[in-house]
């Protein structure tokens, strides 16, 4: 286990705080992030990572930047981001009411502590504020753990299709959907 890791996990559980990130919160975000798409995890991303990493700090910023169709959440352990998840009106629903469920990642030594469970609840209660019904998510299929949690909660299978990831695998991805309720945090 890593310096870092050990010290995030001494840390009290009581710093633990959720918000949504804003734009002086970019590197820390560049960093998970890049961290994400560059190690083990990297099959989960469907992005390609040169384009990402050559963004520019300003391209940063308006990722951390909500807006009335996207806003990114986060997960902290004293000033440290250990988790993020994004919300964003898709744009492939004319309607306006489907969210897209993206960008979703928590360090592994922080994993199984519900953080995911609370971004994930912020992510519903933002989409459900602003006028959706529904939310999708395109996930790996052998992403397994994943997919049954969703199941559990309550999405359906409605399409797959292959799709290329960032460790530079094509893969079979299933579409999932999910009818959305306001949750509490």
């Amino acid at each position: 286990m890593s310096i870092a890791a050990t010290s995030i996990l001494q840390m009290p559980f009581r710093e633990l705080a959720f918000r949504t990130l804003r734009p002086d919160d970019a590197v820390a975000y560049q960093r998970l992030r890049v961290k994400a798409i560059t190690e083990k995890d990297r099959r989960f991303f469907y992005i390609n990572p040169e384009e990402e990493l050559s963004q520019s700090s300003g391209d940063w910023r308006a990722v951390c930047t909500e807006t009335c169709d996207r806003a990114m959440f986060g997960a902290f352990v004293g000033d440290k981001l250990v988790g993020a998840m994004s919300a964003t009106i898709w744009d492939s629903d004319a309607t306006g009411k489907t969210a897209y469920f993206r960008a979703a990642y928590v360090l592994p030594e922080v994993r199984h502590t519900s953080i995911t469970k609370t971004l994930c609840t912020m992510h519903d209660n933002w989409a459900t504020e602003h006028g959706c019904e529904k939310a999708v998510y395109a996930i790996r299929s052998d992403n397994t753990c994943w997919i049954e949690k969703q199941i559990k909660n309550g999405a359906k299978i409605i399409a797959d299709e292959p799709m290329r990831f960032a460790d530079g695998t094509t893969a079979q991805t299933y579409w999932l959907e999910r009818r959305l309720e306001k949750l509490r945090t």
